[in-house]
């Protein structure tokens, strides 16, 4: 039976299973990461990890959210007036689209096994609460970029955003010259989604 631990051990415990996780993760992937290498990395048995975390798809489900939130914040913190236009909004998703494709927790959910893996074990609760978080984030990106007397629907938002995020992780699927024609021209249709009359 795994034994007890004091609130600053679990603390540690839980930050050394976050970075080991991302660190295993990362390099071995979903599939190729083990709880027993979970485990061993944190200086945990592997009983105790279930302390901590039912399963690895819920330890990388909570660094993939962490990964997502870091990605997208930029987005939502507009400096200044002289920001919102065009030109800048697009910079930003191309900065986002490029970090998507650089972040390998992100990058592995063009694996089909990965995506399954983690719809199977991730509790339904859990699902539907990351999923409201995605729609607070489509309201304020729309809040934010979107005149009010004119905003768009979320779920085209949601398409258009889905649409280039999966354009940006395919670069194989299109080949070099067309990837980035493919993802400019996703990025164009959520500009235009976004905010079709900023200039």
């Amino acid at each position: 039976m795994p034994r007890a631990f004091n609130s600053r051990e679990e603390t540690a415990i839980r930050d050394s299973l976050r970075k080991s996780g991302r660190d295993l993760f990362c390099r071995n992937g979903l599939a190729g990461t083990t709880i027993d290498a979970l485990a061993r990395a944190a200086g945990i048995a592997k009983g105790s990890f279930y302390k901590f975390y039912s399963s690895k798809e819920v330890l990388y489900f909570d660094l993939l959210e962490d990964a997502n939130e870091a990605l997208r914040q930029p987005l939502l913190k507009v400096e200044a007036e002289t920001h919102r236009d065009r030109a800048w909004l697009t910079a930003q998703f191309r900065i986002l689209m490029q970090k998507s494709l650089e972040e390998p927790l992100i990058r592995n959910l063009t694996d089909a096994a990965t995506m399954q893996a983690l719809y199977r074990r991730i509790p339904s609760a859990r699902l539907k609460a990351h999923e409201q978080k995605d729609q607070l984030f489509l309201d304020e990106l729309i809040k934010n970029w979107s005149p009010s007397e004119n905003r768009p629907d979320r779920d085209e938002i949601a398409a258009r955003l889905t649409m280039a995020v999966m354009v940006a992780l395919q670069p194989q699927f299109f080949g070099e010259h067309l990837h980035g024609l493919a993802l400019d021209a996703a990025i164009a249709s959520l500009v235009d989604g976004l905010y079709p009359g900023l200039n």
